[in-house]
């Protein structure tokens, strides 16, 4: 276990053998990269004198070590660009599941039971059309109206899925899921992007839980035709049945009533047939020449940022099941959160 831990946290910060073995150094700590590589794999013990200097490089207390991980996650659909290694995946999965460890950590202070999360069977599915009835299927066995779904992020928690933002350092991966025990299922995707595009990244992942293919190119088109049905049921009468052009006023109206950013719409008027292959490519073309495919008109106005963690966690200090210290432990932002 304390093996596991230094390895955890030693790729959390980003850091190699090498770098750890050099910032003990500087400590007067003279450790080699063999010495510290067989602590992760549980060959030999560091001493406490070596953990607590351990401890100060990796920025964490030295009963971090002794804690045993309340969570395990099997990982599914990283949907990354081939340049990102596999050392920055693995990092991307640790920092996950801390921060779903710390979730869980404060769930379970709060005397809250988990659940599996409320989603329909898994489909194994082949064609775009499916993917279309699967996005309909789930709004009907969520009880949704046909109307723009204002928070996905309220939505998604409140039917047992956890959301983990990630600031920063998962740059070249859009969106990560998994599973926790009792079949809890989780997304991953990384926070301070617009708006938009963090709405179509969390529905982009929900429908790699809900349907899907071995073969990967089919399952991401999969993913991507539910992400764009799901959120907009209403979006046929919106924009009519036949178009040759949107005018981007238009778009930016149609953005601010959906949430969808101006590309996934006229890239969803192009699966519905509202626009020909050669029209929506011209559309595309425009977008290229005034700049819109790398800065968008328009906006989403509501903000999309997970909030049961924070909840729980004030309920679990006003209830006096963990202290303020604790809770500041489990999330750095508690002093800020509270203040204001």
């Amino acid at each position: 276990m304390i093996g596991e831990r230094i390895r955890q946290k030693r790729i959390m910060n980003g850091m190699s053998l090498q770098n750890l073995a050099d910032e003990l150094g500087k400590k007067g700590r003279k450790l080699t990269r063999a010495i510290l590589s067989k602590y992760e794999l549980g060959q030999t013990t560091p001493n406490a004198l070596v953990l607590r200097d351990l401890a100060e490089v990796l920025g964490v207390k030295t009963d971090y070590f002794f804690i045993e991980p309340n969570v395990a996650i099997e990982w599914k659909a990283f949907r990354k660009k081939a340049s990102v290694s596999q050392n920055k995946q693995e990092r991307i999965q640790i920092l996950a599941e801390r921060q779903v460890e710390q979730f869980v950590t404060i769930e379970t202070s709060c005397g809250i039971e988990q659940v599996a999360s409320d989603l329909p069977e898994y489909r194994n599915a082949t064609n775009l059309a499916e993917a279309e009835a699967v996005a309909e299927e789930l709004r009907r066995v969520w009880g949704l109206d046909d109307f723009p779904i204002k928070s996905l992020s309220e939505l998604l928690e409140s039917r047992g899925i956890v959301l983990v933002p990630l600031a920063s350092g998962i740059d070249g991966v859009d969106g990560l899921v998994g599973t926790l025990a009792g079949n809890r299922k989780i997304i991953v995707y990384e926070e301070h992007k617009s708006v938009d595009r963090t709405r179509l990244t969390m529905a982009h992942e929900l429908g790699h839980l809900v349907v899907g293919n071995d073969d990967y190119a089919i399952n991401e088109r999969l993913a991507s035709r539910f992400a764009g049905a799901f959120p907009a049921k209403l979006l046929v009468r919106d924009m009519g049945s036949s178009r040759i052009s949107f005018s981007i006023p238009e778009l930016c109206l149609l953005k601010e009533k959906y949430g969808m950013s101006i590309q996934a719409l006229t890239y969803r008027a192009k699966d519905l047939g509202i626009l020909s292959e050669s029209a929506y490519k011209s559309m595309f073309i425009n977008f290229r020449s005034m700049g819109i495919s790398a800065h968008e008109p328009g906006s989403w106005a509501y903000p999309e940022e997970p909030r049961l963690m924070k909840q729980y966690l004030f309920r679990a200090v006003a209830e006096g099941r963990i202290s303020e210290t604790k809770a500041l432990e489990l999330y750095p932002e508690y002093l800020e959160e509270k203040t204001d």
